[in-house]
């Protein structure tokens, strides 16, 4: 008897040849999930995110009271490092107070709203320092993850206004830091705006000065018509401030 000639059958390309077992398998997901947590150990956890200081829902409930306050209408909570803080409802606030010129670059409302509520209650308190509530309002607007440089020019912001009403709070113990602080801040903050709002500003003169020049036409046009058929004449105002 001819002895079988292995060498031929396994140099024939239509010889079936040993496969890979994931292949053997016909993808087998259990056993490639099996092989790979093998290979790669136990998948790692996942980190826990950092809590949220500001308790409850995300949203905010606002009754709008004047062209430009809004009354809470529920009540806001902030954990702090140590102490905890509630806005109570019926709480009014203007939210981000921001001249007319820069409310492209820092708007009203936004990611930062909620900071902006409890800063204006903080500044309210006479326990709370206003150096103390500014830093909240900026560690808050963290937590919230307002982008780095927007939230320390409004931190800056608020800062600078702070300082200017309250000087003898500004001058001694954590204040003088806090001044010290606002200066790196607001200097290149204002270096850095101080052209579109010189800008802005004049357009904003503009077009006060465009409805002032409107505003006799207006009511010319309302007096030549019948008396049934008259309106009230809205008088031009200019607002530099939004709140």
């Amino acid at each position: 008897m001819r002895p079988r000639d292995t060498t031929d059958r396994l140099g024939d390309p239509n010889c079936a040849r040993p496969q890979p077992l994931l292949e053997r398998t016909g993808g087998d997901s259990f056993l490639r999930s099996f092989i790979q947590r093998d290979r790669l150990g136990p998948p790692k956890q996942r980190e826990e995110e950092e809590p949220m200081p500001f308790v409850g829902p995300d949203a905010v409930a606002l009754e709008l009271v004047s062209d430009t306050r809004w009354k809470l209408l529920h009540p806001l909570t902030y954990e702090g490092k140590t102490d905890t803080y509630v806005v109570p409802a019926g709480f009014d606030t203007d939210l981000a107070s921001v001249p007319r010129a820069l409310v492209w670059l820092v708007p009203r409302y936004g990611r930062y709203t909620r900071s902006a509520i409890l800063h204006d209650y903080l500044v309210t308190r006479d326990d709370v320092p206003k150096h103390d509530a500014d830093g909240i309002f900026r560690r808050s607007m963290r937590e919230l993850k307002v982008p780095f440089l927007q939230r320390w020019m409004m931190w800056g912001g608020v800062g600078l206004f702070s300082t200017l009403r309250d000087r003898g709070d500004s001058m001694t113990g954590p204040g003088l830091l806090h001044t010290l602080g606002l200066i790196l801040v607001v200097v290149p903050s204002a270096i850095f705006v101080a052209v579109p709002f010189l800008v802005v500003s004049v357009w904003l003169v503009l077009m006060a000065l465009l409805e002032l020049v409107a505003y006799p036409f207006e009511l010319l046009s309302n007096l030549l018509k019948p008396l049934d058929e008259r309106e009230h004449v809205n008088r031009p105002e200019f607002l530099w401030k939004l709140s």
